[in-house]
């Protein structure tokens, strides 16, 4: 099975196609400078805790804390919608997956990390994640961002 860290290498950690797919390490969700968006998680499928990992070049509010740069949200303590408010100074917000193999480090971008993501009538963006098992099932976690009213 694939280990997409080594497929990641000739790329310099660009997307590149995957079985018929843009797949990536990370995924730049284009938004507003100031914005709030949904987040939820669709399934999970994997021994491993899994997670969402965030970051802007900005800061967060969540709950009325701020929370500067970056932030996880874990499939065990997460809400099953979040509503976030996002400052962006370039209107980016990076996306990627994460997970925990029981040793309370937040795991990314390696081995048989990847995602891709798929932009629904609806206005959401489904995330379908490869954690850090070397395979191609894109299912271990699945989930979505849309902009919040």
């Amino acid at each position: 099975m694939p280990d997409f860290s080594t497929l990641f290498l000739p790329s310099k950690g660009q997307p590149i196609e995957y079985d018929g797919r843009t797949v990536m390490m990370m995924h730049r969700y284009s938004m507003p400078p100031s914005g709030r968006i949904e987040i939820s998680i669709v399934s999970t499928s994997s021994r491993w805790r899994q997670g969402i990992k965030l970051s802007t070049a900005g800061h967060f509010l969540v709950a009325d804390q701020k929370i500067a740069k970056g932030l996880f949200l874990w499939e065990d303590t997460m809400h099953p919608v979040v509503v976030i408010e996002v400052h962006s100074k370039d209107g980016v917000l990076c996306v990627s997956n994460a997970w925990d193999t029981g040793d309370g480090v937040a795991h990314s971008w390696h081995h048989g990390a990847a995602l891709y993501a798929e932009l629904q009538p609806d206005g959401r963006t489904l995330y379908y994640c490869n954690d850090g098992e070397p395979d191609d099932d894109f299912d271990d976690i699945i989930f979505s961002i849309r902009p919040a009213a």
